[in-house]
């Protein structure tokens, strides 16, 4: 992407020095656009090196946190009465047929809730020792370490996705990154 940038910064400075030919009228509004495109374009690339950032702390701080995270939150579910409303409600939309995807499934208390209802259910999350420890107490379920931004769900190939909790690590303006991502799987 860089050398793409330099190889067109570099057309647009030799276009712009350039005099136009005889008759013809340069259209301002056209370069604009293409200059702006490409500012955000690098606007983009920088927000992703943010969110990157973001995910490499978030990953560090739960590997270290994982276990005592367990042992907090592990019989959270019987004590919440209105998140158990808010996951049944969303179970009511799929069957056992339909495959659930827990995305940012920390040791895997959510996707357990969701299993139990008997949705074919799986949890991703950034934190390798999250991951160990959802495994370990669930060994009958799926889980896999995957950056929920950068996830490897083929396109299409799930029926729902529940992020319980999961993305309030992401700043509001870079949540459209996440977003598009769960769009497409």
């Amino acid at each position: 992407m860089r050398s793409l940038w330099l190889e067109y910064t570099h057309f647009l400075v030799s276009y712009l020095q350039r005099a136009p030919p005889k008759g013809t009228k340069t259209n301002k509004q056209s370069i604009a656009k293409i200059c702006s495109k490409h500012q955000r374009e690098k606007q983009v690339e920088i927000w992703i090196e943010e969110l990157k950032q973001i995910n490499e702390e978030t990953r560090n701080s739960f590997n270290l946190a994982a276990e005592k995270y367990f042992e907090l939150f592990k019989d959270e579910m019987k004590h919440k009465e209105y998140d158990r409303a808010l996951l049944d409600k969303f179970a009511g939309n799929f069957d056992s047929k339909s495959i659930i995807c827990d995305v940012g499934c920390g040791p895997g208390h959510i996707t357990r809730y969701l299993f139990d209802k008997g949705l074919n259910v799986f949890g991703i999350d950034i934190s390798e020792r999250c991951i160990q420890i959802a495994r370990r107490e669930n060994p009958e379920m799926r889980f896999q370490v995957m950056d929920m931004a950068r996830s490897d769900i083929a396109d299409e190939s799930i029926d729902g996705i529940i992020s319980f909790y999961s993305i309030i690590h992401t700043p509001k303006r870079l949540i459209h990154f996440l977003s598009h991502e769960f769009k497409s799987a």
